[in-house]
């Protein structure tokens, strides 16, 4: 297969990550410095972003019959690699505390990193698969990084274990298809469903195939029912491994099925959508239901974020409104990125500094004002905007989907978004109001020093200050997204 010059430019994001990943190789190889790994780490990833303004230029453009880039795939790419970033960034202070090998852990996060931006791109079942397995089996490294921990263990293996299966029921998904199509590429899919009119004749092997891949992508989103591996990885998975979990791989399997929706008219397959449905109800209610028991903070986020995923499914299921679907999601995932990079961040810095104790319980944070009062006051506008308030960015893509339902018509999926939305404040404000109680004798630290960092307080200040202006003053943010969804 020959790659013309265009199609070599519209690859350079995914050719500089691979030379990183070489550079990184050989330094490993012939001399461990955690310091210069990280360096590169963070160069390699800068330029990776640096070249998506190359790649501007000469898209909308095929690589082949197994890949597609436009200006859409060049937004998720760009927040996949500001996220694989800020996991870096994480993971150094992280890392170096640690008697583990540490620079094997920047290999894992690019080779995932290189499967999300794959599947991103994905235009063939048979890309789509491999990619997913790029992204999924590094993860099992991440996650599992610190082995000696009983908790990491059982995460490895609920994670390893369900991931399989998930993968089985892509693979079968994927067969029966090609056997009432006998074709992978999406575009050729959608041209033969259209001739054959396999969806207005609710041909039962295609609508089981397509129902066995959404299973599986459900799956890897955590979505209800299929979310029973979150909770237990999440609490195994350390603060930085849990960023890129939660957020990158994430955004690359939401974003190819929300290609894959659009492909299908929603009056033509009403069953799936009608799943859809269902799954964005469960999701909302049961994770909004689930987090209020959680007495650890990583079960909560794990709850939390199943909640967030059954919000963009409602996007999803309104996806007649192109352009609302799309912004409401896009900023429903910049909040997303911002919120956990500042929460994570600072609990980060506190799990390193005082690791004899467990940081993950959410009575360790009591009176967490009266020791900092500036890191209270930051977690504190985190959960209001993963709560949805307003003068937040997360109040901006809830009222998206808010006035989405209301062009569409949907009411039902709006009150159960507003009723969903009450219930994660009420947890949300518990967290809140532990920070402001009195302390308890026995937690006797302080976390004043824990900002230490220059570099890395900065960053987590950039990330909380734009949390606010985003929901101030959310037109740019707005404007810019606009321009993006002009040529998806």
């Amino acid at each position: 297969m020959m790659i013309n010059f265009q199609q070599l430019i519209g690859f350079m994001p995914f050719v500089i990550a691979l030379l990183t990943v070489l550079v990184l190789l050989c330094f490993i190889s012939l001399k461990r410095n955690h310091f210069i790994i990280y360096s590169i780490s963070i160069i390699g990833l800068l330029f990776s972003i640096l070249s998506l303004y190359f790649v501007y230029d000469v898209v909308p453009i095929d690589i082949s019959m197994l890949f597609y880039i436009n200006q859409g795939s060049i937004f998720y790419i760009g927040i996949i690699l500001f996220s694989t970033l800020a996991s870096v960034i994480l993971a150094y202070p992280y890392l170096s505390n640690k008697m583990l090998n540490k620079e094997e852990f920047y290999l894992f996060l690019f080779f995932s990193t290189l499967g999300c931006m794959s599947i991103v791109i994905s235009n063939h079942m048979s890309s789509l698969f491999v990619s997913i397995e790029l992204m999924s089996l590094p993860m099992l490294g991440l996650i599992g990084y610190e082995y000696c921990q009983r908790k990491t263990l059982e995460a490895v293996l609920k994670y390893m274990i369900l991931s399989g299966i998930a993968s089985s029921f892509l693979l079968f998904g994927i067969a029966l298809i090609y056997a009432v199509s006998g074709n992978l590429s999406f575009i050729s899919l959608v041209s033969i469903i259209n001739v054959h009119n396999l969806l207005q004749d609710n041909d039962i092997v295609f609508l089981l195939g397509f129902f066995l891949i959404l299973v599986a992508l459900s799956f890897k989103l955590s979505i209800i029912p299929f979310h029973l591996w979150a909770p237990d990885v999440y609490e195994g998975t350390s603060y930085t491994s849990l960023f890129f979990l939660s957020t990158s791989s994430k955004i690359a399997i939401f974003s190819i099925l929300s290609r894959l929706f659009m492909y299908f008219p929603k009056n033509e397959i009403k069953l799936l959508y009608l799943i859809l449905e269902l799954l964005a109800f469960f999701s909302i209610f049961f994770g909004n239901i689930m987090a209020l028991f959680q007495k650890k903070l990583k079960r909560l986020l794990a709850y939390s974020s199943i909640s967030h995923f059954g919000y963009m499914l409602i996007a999803l299921v309104l996806i007649n409104n192109e352009h609302i679907s799309l912004e409401a999601t896009a900023i429903i995932f910049i909040s997303y990125i911002l919120t956990n990079f500042t929460i994570l961040g600072l609990v980060n810095r506190i799990s390193i500094q005082y690791n004899l104790y467990d940081t993950d319980i959410l009575n360790f944070y009591r009176g967490l004002f009266w020791k900092s009062p500036i890191i209270a006051v930051l977690l504190t506008i985190m959960m209001f905007s993963l709560a949805g308030l307003p003068m937040s960015i997360g109040f901006i893509g809830k009222f998206y989907l808010i006035l989405l339902t209301i062009n569409e018509k949907s009411l039902l999926l709006g009150l159960i978004m507003v009723v969903g939305s009450a219930v994660g404040f009420y947890y949300y404000l518990q967290i809140i109001i532990n920070f402001y109680l009195t302390p308890l004798k026995y937690t006797e630290y302080s976390v004043q020093n824990v900002t230490q960092y220059n570099f890395y307080s900065v960053l987590i200040f950039i990330s909380s200050l734009m949390v606010v202006l985003f929901g101030i003053f959310p037109e740019f943010l707005i404007d810019l997204l606009k321009i993006i969804q002009q040529y998806i």
